[in-house]
């Protein structure tokens, strides 16, 4: 059982359920946290402004996070979270105990999507079913899910904080080390050597000890962690609940889907464990220092500051090509409702770059859309985001098919991959930046402030009101990130 507070929203409480097109609906909504989309936005921004952690220089892995109710963990989570700003992640798997249900083995959520009052996020159905289809311990048990906070109480978090990802959700029932190393393995095999995958572990810490136990117990728990070895956390928690310290129940209510992630985040390449916060449940003023449950923020990355990827410019026939598979694109689906398959012609286009298509019609901006990680082949990226830019950006109607006569197609792929920056070293008009704060962000391509004149602090001024934010907002807090593009249009 896990403190929480009751926050009756409209004075109600939303229902778990999975309904018929397999979409899971909250369980805790209203509850653990706000069910008003608005109120539970705001209440996330405000435990990522009271984050002064200074951001990890490297590549993460994995992330521990609290799943209390809001109003004892959340502004712990939030340490886990926000160091996720400004990262790319298409898949993100996460782990937590069961807590209501008793089942062996670990059940996956296999199809359809998990509902917040943030929207519905979708779940990598074939991930699922291929870790699924690994061993007779993993399935898809309905019970396991239906009103299991664990997993839950991470989404809203994740919703702010990353954009345009799936997730598969494992909840870990009654397993033996043996299970939580099949269960690794299986996950292993399946994502070893993406960059773009997430594991997260939901966890709270100690429970029921007095605060000055909680400290300590926590402490050395964190530290067993921090050894990256799944066999000192079993060892240390196992050492601390033989030692009768009064009211102690648990050291780690997830502590095998924990060691789960460390076996994880070692074979994708983690070498660094941080605590990034720690706390328990009387640190807060309606808390009880008698009787507290312990929450912790913990990353894994790998050391150093990601390096960056230069690529050479492309030549005119791979321009040619790349603007006749952009066009070609656009025309098949304003015609057919479909977006042709594309083969490569050279190995340039099964490079993996950054690509923004832009349109104009009769010089007025018609779309543009782009994609900034390095994670995809040019031929294949290049018709994803000219279908997007043609028919899915929010800003303009869909371009219809008498249109694109009128229609020019301009294409920006990337020079070298996003990194960061201090402000200090950019260039306008020789960097397009992208601008992270409070778990908003904005960017402009190198040539746009040139093409309206901006200098550079009228161009940051313009990127914060873009992101949402007040137009001083860049100088106290910001995280910035540049790339530079090759240009080229029809």
């Amino acid at each position: 059982m896990q403190f929480m507070v009751t926050l009756l929203i409209s004075g109600f409480i939303l229902l778990a359920g999975c309904s018929s097109n397999n979409i899971r609906e909250p369980a805790v909504a209203g509850t653990w946290y706000p069910a008003d989309k608005v109120e539970l936005q705001n209440m996330i921004q405000g435990f990522f402004s009271n984050v002064k952690e200074p951001k990890i220089e490297g590549k993460i892995y994995g992330i521990i996070a609290p799943h209390a109710g809001y109003v004892y963990s959340g502004q712990t989570a939030a340490y886990a979270f926000k160091q996720l700003t400004g990262h790319h992640y298409k898949d993100i798997i996460l782990l937590g105990p069961t807590h209501r249900a008793f089942f062996k083995g670990a059940s996956i959520y296999s199809k359809g999507h998990y509902h917040t009052p943030l929207g519905d996020i979708p779940i990598n159905e074939k991930l699922a079913k291929k870790i699924i289809n690994e061993n007779k311990n993993f399935s898809f048990i309905e019970k396991a899910h239906l009103k299991e906070h664990s997993l839950e109480a991470e989404l809203p978090f994740l919703q702010q904080v990353l954009k345009d990802f799936k997730i598969v959700p494992i909840v870990v029932g009654q397993v033996t080390p043996d299970i939580c190393n099949q269960l690794a393995s299986a996950i292993i095999k399946h994502i070893k050597g993406r960059e773009d995958v997430l594991i997260v572990a939901s966890s709270d810490m100690s429970h029921y000890p007095n605060y000055e136990n909680a400290c300590e117990v926590d402490r050395r728990t964190l530290t067993s962690i921090e050894s990256l070895d799944p066999k000192e956390v079993i060892r240390v928690s196992n050492q601390q609940l033989s030692q009768g310290i009064p009211n102690l129940n648990c050291t780690l209510c997830g502590k095998f889907p924990v060691i789960i992630a460390m076996e994880i985040v070692k074979a994708l390449g983690a070498n660094k464990v941080k605590t990034l916060h720690y706390a328990n449940s009387g640190d807060i003023s309606i808390g009880d220092k008698d009787r507290v449950v312990g929450y912790g923020a913990v990353a894994f990355c790998k050391e150093g500051k990601m390096e960056k990827t230069e690529f050479e410019p492309l030549g005119e026939s791979v321009q040619k090509e790349l603007l006749k598979i952009a066009r070609l694109s656009i025309e098949s689906y304003a015609k057919s409702r479909k977006v042709p398959e594309f083969k490569p012609k050279g190995t340039v286009l099964n490079e993996k770059r950054g690509v923004f298509v832009t349109l104009t019609k009769n010089g007025q901006l018609r779309g543009c859309i782009g994609h900034h990680k390095a994670d995809t082949p040019l031929y294949k990226l290049v018709p994803k985001m000219a279908f997007a830019s043609a028919f899915q950006d929010s800003r303009f109607l869909p371009v219809s098919l008498n249109e694109l006569k009128n229609i020019k197609i301009k294409l920006s792929v990337y020079l070298c991959e996003v990194h960061e920056i201090d402000i200090s070293e950019f260039k306008v008009g020789v960097h397009g930046i992208i601008m992270i704060k409070d778990g908003r962000g904005a960017t402009y391509l190198p040539e746009v402030p040139l093409e309206v004149g901006w200098s550079k602090e009228e161009t940051l001024a313009h990127l914060c009101q873009k992101a949402g934010l007040p137009q001083d907002a860049w100088k106290e807090g910001a995280k910035f990130y540049v790339y530079r593009t090759q240009v080229f249009s029809e």
